[in-house]
């Protein structure tokens, strides 16, 4: 089974669990909460089913998927765009500044319990590419290729991130 698979099923972007962070996180942010953007932050990263990794090529288009199914239930542009731009990768990319859903998903991620976050990224096995990939800021290939690892890589996530979405959003 594909990386981009098992975190959907199990992983850090798990079906269930995922969005309620992120939903959680959209609300914190001053996100108004509608049906629209609740199905948008559902789909949102169904685009890595079947991605061999999370961060080449096919994952880093994975938020077109999730733009695509977005438009077609809710027949929202603006609804999808928040989904297409979700990805600072992606977004720059298309020469698109991020989504306020972008804020929402690194944020929602970064409230998940370490122990809960860790556990995800050990079990799908996506946390080593997180932990290896230098396009992250807070990449630390020193760090322990362990449960413990992942937990302090989350760690160190939160605390970017909160100083990240400061700067981003002044929240």
């Amino acid at each position: 089974m594909k990386v981009g698979t098992k975190s959907l099923l199990f992983g850090c972007h798990q079906i269930a669990i995922h969005p309620l962070f992120v939903l959680w996180a959209w609300a914190m942010i001053g996100g108004k909460i509608t049906w629209k953007m609740v199905i948008a932050i559902i789909v949102h990263d169904w685009g890595y089913w079947d991605c061999s990794m999370m961060d080449g090529e096919e994952g880093e288009a994975h938020p077109k998927v999730g733009a695509a199914i977005t438009l077609y239930l809710t027949r929202s542009p603006l609804v999808a765009a928040e989904v297409l731009y979700h990805s600072r990768f992606w977004a720059a990319k298309c020469g698109m500044s991020p989504s306020r859903l972008c804020w929402a998903d690194k944020w929602g991620t970064a409230l998940y319990p370490h122990w809960l976050w860790a556990t995800l990224a050990y079990m799908s096995g996506e946390g080593w590419e997180y932990m290896d990939n230098l396009k992250y800021e807070i990449h630390d290939g020193g760090m322990d290729r362990n449960w413990r690892g992942l937990y302090e890589f989350h760690v160190r996530y939160r605390v970017f991130t909160k100083e990240m979405i400061s700067k981003e959003i002044g929240s």
